[in-house]
């Protein structure tokens, strides 16, 4: 593939994610690229074009109505407007982001204490993110399995939201939020189900994601409050998964409303239809990462074992990882 070119993974993702508005979009950012090439030189123009990508998928999965029709043609030219006018485009951004930064302040201050972690020793818990100039983004699949190999002060497991289509026998279909996550998700959590159980690597085999996990309201409202469903067959986007184990009533990690969790297969969670092996990927960032550090083991430890594995994997992988950090975070925060 040519340096001159966009990256082939974040087009092909945001050409699965978009649908009519890919076109467009896509247009517009091979046009910025280019601009960028010619300025900046190909590594930092594919950088920046990993973080848009990334920033336009992150939106659109949070925001499935979204469309950029409506607003597209005011939002370019007030976007080429700032950078026709640097000064006045930083206090803009500025401005904005001191406001939204207060309101985020205040909304996690309000949360981690009008609704306090449901996990044993939730001081132990972690938000782990991939970090660039400054700027926190999900976490890519490859680079996560190497922190997975090389952390000794924090075990970490991944997860990624999804929406999909739900059927239970010849019933009707519905439109239900999962969670699909590493094996060892509930166990770094401190958290084990209410009946059945969670994912055990020990009794799975390797490949184990058609294994699923309700959570107590979806089985209350698909199968009856009291029934027991471990054992039943739940198809999700027209895969059959077997109930192991419903959740303790209350469980709402990573967002509350959930359907269930899925095992992901290869211990990251993929990328709906992608033709490739995702573990190899490095500059894909869409899922996030929890991570639960080891009695004794203080933030700040934990956050340099991160950063000096994080590079370790600049020096190795450098067009995707050159000048990337690890964010540690206390989940409660």
């Amino acid at each position: 593939m040519s340096a001159n070119r966009e990256p082939a993974v974040c087009r092909w993702l945001l050409s699965r994610i978009l649908g009519e508005d890919a076109e467009f979009i896509l247009g517009d950012l091979a046009e910025d690229f280019h601009a960028l090439t010619g300025t900046d030189g190909a590594r930092s123009a594919r950088r920046w074009y990993r973080r848009q990508a990334l920033a336009t998928a992150a939106t659109r999965l949070r925001w499935p109505s979204l469309s950029v029709q409506p607003w597209t043609r005011e939002t370019r030219l007030a976007l080429r407007g700032m950078r026709r006018a640097p000064g006045y485009a930083a206090t803009t951004v500025t401005t904005l982001g001191l406001g939204i930064g207060g309101v985020v302040a205040i909304s996690s201050l309000a949360v981690s204490v009008l609704r306090p972690l449901p996990f044993p020793d939730p001081g132990a818990l972690y938000a782990v993110w991939e970090t660039h100039e400054g700027v926190q983004r999900a976490v890519a699949p490859a680079n996560y399995l190497d922190w997975r190999r090389s952390a000794r002060g924090m075990a970490l497991a991944a997860y990624d939201g999804r929406d999909v289509t739900v059927q239970i026998s010849d019933g009707a279909a519905t439109r239900e939020r999962i969670a699909v996550v590493s094996g060892n998700f509930f166990q770094v959590l401190g958290t084990d189900a209410a009946e059945g159980r969670t994912f055990d690597p020990r009794l799975d085999p390797a490949f184990s994601g058609f294994h699923l996990v309700l959570s107590s309201p979806a089985r209350d409202r698909t199968f009856g409050r009291g029934t027991d469903a471990v054992g039943r067959l739940v198809r999700i986007d027209e895969v059959a998964h077997m109930v192991v184990g419903v959740a303790p009533p209350g469980l709402a990690f990573p967002e509350s409303g959930l359907f269930g969790w899925v095992r992901a297969g290869s211990e990251a969670p993929g990328i709906r239809s992608f033709p490739g092996d995702i573990t190899t990927l490095r500059d894909a960032w869409y899922f996030r990462v929890v991570g639960r550090a080891t009695p004794g083991r203080a933030s700040a430890s934990v956050a340099s074992e991160m950063n000096a594995i994080a590079r370790r994997l600049a020096r190795l992988h450098p067009d995707s990882n050159g000048g990337a950090s690890v964010t540690v975070v206390p989940l409660h925060e």
